[in-house]
């Protein structure tokens, strides 16, 4: 367990370093929308126009703490039932995404903690990957370990040009984020991250597409919230069923993938909603 009295240690004060930790939590269902927020330290959501944002906020380089990831599920449980929003987006308050897990956590760790501390980290990660809404991560700073795999269990990941990549896992005895960090590069750019344990600029790895867009950091805000607006103006029924579709396809081959896309189209037939949405294309086509 993490002493919360202890300072904050992170990899952060030796940038090729990283850390981590997190938690567990039965998921919301959307009948439960109504429910109210849950309480939490470091974690603070703000709504507007269907569009939530999750701000991550542990001074001051988020460096992630037991208490801090066991409010990943609880979180992202409860904007999973909120039948009004569309997108959610993942950002920090503070000077950096998330440098890694706190160094504290790593040597409070014994063979007796490690599973149910393990069961924690992984819990927060599958939440954010979980979701049942699109989700953006807005990256600034430095997203090392814990923070590449919190951003690469988004759907999307917006950087600013300046933001650091990196999996110091091995410098630190630990394993792990290195599946999340192929999420976006190639196997062999991933294991030589990997191994150097040394972090990389977005302007680089951008050009290998896991990073979908790449902002100079005063405009990152802005192109974060202007791509979950082109996503919140459909409708957030149909934007379920496809966040669904996605996840369930990713590794079907395509053939099985189709067939299950097309199940799901059958579904949306009788849907109002979904019908709705192509009245308002077909008369947006005919004023064109």
């Amino acid at each position: 367990m993490v002493d919360d009295k202890r300072p904050e240690a992170s990899l952060f004060d030796n940038p090729f370093h990283v850390r981590r930790v997190a938690d567990n939590v039965t998921p919301v269902s959307v009948s439960d929308s109504r429910a109210a927020a849950p309480r939490t330290d470091f974690l603070h959501v703000e709504i507007d126009h269907g569009v939530a944002t999750v701000w991550m906020a542990k001074p001051p380089v988020n460096a992630v703490s037991l208490a801090m990831f066991k409010e990943f599920p609880r979180v992202f449980g409860w904007l999973a039932g909120r039948e009004d929003l569309a997108v959610v987006i993942l950002a920090s308050r503070v000077r950096h995404f998330c440098a890694g897990t706190d160094l504290n956590d790593f040597e409070a760790m014994t063979a007796h903690t490690v599973a149910e501390r393990n069961a924690h980290v992984r819990a927060a990660f599958f939440a954010v990957d979980d979701c049942p809404l699109p989700t953006i991560a807005s990256v600034h700073g430095a997203c090392l370990g814990s923070g590449v795999a919190l951003a690469a269990s988004c759907d999307m990941v917006i950087a600013a040009r300046d933001a650091r990549f990196g999996t110091p896992e091995v410098s630190v005895g630990v394993m792990g984020g290195a599946h999340h960090l192929g999420r976006l590069v190639p196997r062999n750019v991933m294991r030589k991250m990997y191994f150097t344990a040394e972090p990389v600029r977005a302007a680089e790895l951008a050009a290998y597409g896991g990073i979908v867009d790449l902002v100079d950091a005063e405009e990152l805000s802005r192109a974060t919230r202007e791509l979950a607006a082109r996503i919140a103006q459909h409708d957030r029924t149909v934007l379920r069923h496809a966040k669904r579709t996605l996840d369930t396809i990713e590794h079907l081959p395509l053939q099985e993938g189709y067939v299950y896309e097309q199940s799901q189209t059958a579904e949306l037939t009788s849907d109002e909603r979904a019908r709705a949405s192509l009245a308002r294309t077909r008369a947006r086509i005919g004023k064109a």
